[in-house]
């Protein structure tokens, strides 16, 4: 099923390629400290709580943007206010994690 070129073209205008940028950098550099601590370096290292403390300042600071300023939020924030769709989204994420490990 092929879309017609507007909607294409909207979809491409609403999708938010700096923001995903800035959550997947965020994202990474949080996981590359937790990585780093206790294993490789001591966890009051600069090598683990620089990255660590970057990135979840990045994180932080993309929720807010997203939640504020963006007018086509990448997370959907009134879908999250209610709570049984927060649960359920938690849950959600829980079984995720489980099958992974």
């Amino acid at each position: 099923m092929s879309l017609p070129l507007t909607s294409l073209l909207r979809l491409k205008l609403i999708y938010s390629h700096s923001g995903n940028f800035v959550i997947i950098a965020g994202t990474t550099l949080a996981v590359v400290g937790l990585t780093f601590g206790g294993g490789r370096y001591s966890w009051a290292s600069s090598q683990v709580l620089a990255p660590l403390i970057i990135g979840l300042v990045t994180i932080a600071g993309f929720l807010l943007y997203d939640a504020k300023v963006s007018k086509e939020p990448t997370i959907p924030f009134e879908v999250l206010s209610n709570r049984t769709s927060f649960g359920g989204w938690v849950l959600l994420d829980l079984i995720r994690s489980y099958s992974i490990s």
